[in-house]
């Protein structure tokens, strides 16, 4: 349990708490992910319901293994998924080494619209870079659309530099998290 295991109990206030997902929270993180990253095209009921079932699958396809974490903030006053964060060791085809890469890697960040801007999204990023030093890994590597000006500026605020990569509309971005345990 990534919670347990930093040890901080990670709660950015006091509405607000941080679990390990469970395989049932699958798809209502699927839902919370369409409608951060289609909002207007999520209004849509017949979209929402096609797309959060594709992102269900996909989520539920790779949930759970050793070095792989995905995390959900709640609102503890409704229980309400509010944001949500994968974590994946396990191996990736890292795009500026175009090799298979057990560096930690961050996707999927998503906040509810009405919990953005309060800090949300570098709390869960920084809870990801602790379990990934708790995992013995000294970096950590995630993926922003180039259009994406507010991400881009958090994770430069948080340390991030941008790698070269061949990848169109896609900036890659990796972090030195300290020494490793």
């Amino acid at each position: 349990d990534a919670e347990a295991a930093d040890g901080d109990g990670a709660i950015l206030r006091e509405d607000v708490i941080f679990v390990t997902a469970e395989a049932e929270d699958m798809s209502e993180c699927s839902t919370l992910l369409v409608r951060s990253f289609f909002e207007t095209a999520s209004q849509h009921p017949a979209f929402l319901a096609v797309k959060a079932h594709r992102e269900y699958r996909r989520l539920k396809s790779h949930y759970g293994g050793e070095h792989h974490v995905q995390l959900v903030a709640r609102s503890s006053l409704s229980n309400e998924a509010i944001g949500y964060v994968d974590l994946d060791a396990r191996g990736k085809l890292n795009p500026v080494t175009n090799k298979l890469d057990p560096t930690p890697y961050i996707s999927d960040l998503a906040v509810r619209p009405d919990y953005r801007r309060l800090g949300l999204a570098t709390c869960m990023i920084e809870k990801c870079e602790r379990v990934a030093k708790m995992w013995g890994h000294s970096s950590i590597w995630l993926k922003v659309e180039v259009s994406n000006k507010a991400a881009k500026g958090m994770y430069a605020d948080l340390g991030y530099a941008t790698e070269p990569t061949g990848e169109d509309g896609i900036s890659v971005l990796t972090k030195a998290i300290g020494e490793a345990r």
